[in-house]
């Protein structure tokens, strides 16, 4: 809508290394769509997008709230499709939206 105000990913800015779709997940294991690379000598941290569709919040099944959670990836370097993490507060459904920040170490 005109005068809408929305947030830019920018990569550069905020280490954002991959960002997707959530394929599967348990509250402490990760499903990606896609491969992803963790560099030796980086820490990660995964976001997740939670939205709420459920009937007591509506019947019009348009998400209510969204709420991002963000753990810390405990998988090491290496080449992955599923991530180990620290534990969500609840798993996340298939089709969440998830962003992968990486912070290098000096």
């Amino acid at each position: 809508m005109p005068g809408d105000v929305i947030r830019i990913q920018d990569q550069a800015e905020y280490n954002i290394a991959y960002s997707g779709r959530i394929a599967s997940a348990t509250t402490t294991s990760v499903t990606l769509d896609r491969h992803v690379i963790l560099n030796e000598g980086s820490t990660y941290q995964l976001s997740a997008v939670f939205t709420d569709t459920s009937e007591e919040n509506g019947s019009d099944n348009a998400p209510k709230y969204t709420r991002v959670e963000e753990v810390d990836v405990l998988s090491t370097n290496g080449q992955y499709n599923s991530l180990s993490c620290s534990a969500f507060s609840q798993a996340p459904d298939a089709n969440t939206i998830f962003v992968l920040k990486e912070t290098v170490s000096d």
